[in-house]
């Protein structure tokens, strides 16, 4: 009874670590073991310990339409790779494709962890103010240096040396002295589309307070309209649809001046709608879409299979929907449509709940998920499981 008892409260530990690292790891992850990402072991040990969790109260595999929706994305997955590999798609390319759909197999022990914890959705909101913190501080700091070098070549030995310390890709720096993106600045997005729910029932704290700004000059300091237009679209379906008070009308007026105070101070080119009609990725945009279409009426029904290399983009690209269209077909897009209505369908019931949060972020995740690769890739796909479980719990607890 020891032995299950611990191996029960490892689920609890081994939830908030997957969460953690996925939340400040971002896209890839910061930490491998000789190339493996550390959250691909916690998530097998976490596994592990949900099959023998199983063995002791089976009781606790419920199969529901929500189980049965994910069981079912996960075989078009596998047989999408078999189209791959019947196609003649380089195999590297399939795995590459396959990996973060597999992220919805967390589903199933994560939904029996908060089923049999309890645990509230304050745990996962505390998870990502930590995440939030480390990431924003760390993003600012190098911006910051970044910023001071004195010449181009001062600043390209800096690159290398980040990128020597965190690998290929994790951290992009724009042009000298044009910001930074990091795949984890999603996650600070979610982070203030909760705070900014809880500023319209409650009193913040002052850490609350000072983590939302951080978060908001990180997030432009990213140089990326696609993390900005997010947060706009999020934070606005929280104030238009949740308990608006007085004051929120002075902290949006109090957000908006010190975000024009900083876009004034950083003088982001990217962010200027002329030199965004004019951008090299703009063009690219349009010859990645029409070579999509042409791929889509191959085979618009089942898709290509995943492992598809477009001519002008490797791997993934960035209009998520085409992505599904070319590889998945209309049954793939079909899924996500389906799962996107039973999320909403669950969430949308309780308007005057921490669940409107979820909702708010969901419908942000849709739109901008035209522009960035995010409902096909483990950073939204996490965030799409939790939504899913602690819709549940939306039924049984009303605040």
């Amino acid at each position: 009874m020891v032995c299950v008892n611990q191996s029960h409260r490892y689920m609890l530990i081994l939830f908030c670590a997957v969460l953690l690292e996925i939340f400040i790891g971002g896209g890839v992850g910061l930490i491998r073991f000789n190339d493996i990402p550390l959250r691909m072991v916690l998530m097998a040990i976490y596994w592990l310990f949900f099959i023998f969790f199983l063995t002791v109260r089976p009781s606790q595999l419920r199969l529901d339409l929500d189980a049965l929706l994910i069981f079912i994305i996960i075989m078009w997955t596998v047989f999408s790779a078999l189209v791959g590999l019947w196609n003649n798609n380089e195999i590297r390319y399939i795995y590459d494709d396959v990996k973060p759909m597999m992220y919805f197999l967390i589903y199933f022990p994560m939904k029996a962890t908060v089923d049999y914890y309890r645990v509230s959705y304050k745990v996962v909101y505390k998870i990502l103010l930590v995440a939030s913190i480390v990431m924003s501080t760390s993003i600012i700091a190098i911006y910051i240096k970044s910023s001071a070098m004195n010449s181009a070549l001062e600043f390209e030995l800096y690159k290398k040396e980040i990128t020597d310390f965190l690998g290929v890709g994790v951290i992009q720096f724009r042009s000298f002295g044009e910001g930074i993106f990091y795949s984890g600045m999603h996650y600070l997005v979610v982070t203030n589309i909760f705070i900014l729910y809880f500023f319209t029932v409650r009193k913040l704290s002052i850490p609350e307070w000072l983590i939302f700004y951080v978060n908001a000059a990180t997030i432009l300091i990213s140089n990326t309209k696609g993390l900005i237009v997010m947060m706009v679209i999020g934070c606005g379906l929280v104030i238009a649809c949740g308990k608006v008070k007085r004051s929120v009308i002075l902290f949006i007026f109090a957000t908006i001046v010190i975000m024009f105070l900083e876009y004034e101070f950083f003088g982001f080119d990217r962010l200027n709608f002329n030199a965004f009609v004019s951008m090299g990725s703009h063009s690219i945009r349009w010859l990645v879409f029409n070579q999509s279409l042409d791929f889509i009426n191959e085979a618009p029904v089942i898709g290509n299979g995943f492992g598809v290399a477009l001519e002008s983009r490797l791997g993934h690209q960035e209009n998520s929907y085409l992505d599904i269209l070319v590889e998945q077909g209309l049954v793939g897009l079909g899924l996500y449509v389906l799962l996107f209505y039973q999320v909403l369908r669950g969430l949308l019931a309780y308007k005057n709940t921490v669940y409107l949060a979820f909702a708010s972020y969901i419908l942000g995740l849709i739109v901008i998920s035209a522009t960035n690769p995010y409902i096909n890739n483990p950073m939204g796909i996490i965030l799409i499981v939790l939504a899913m479980i602690y819709k549940k719990e939306a039924s049984k607890v009303r605040e």
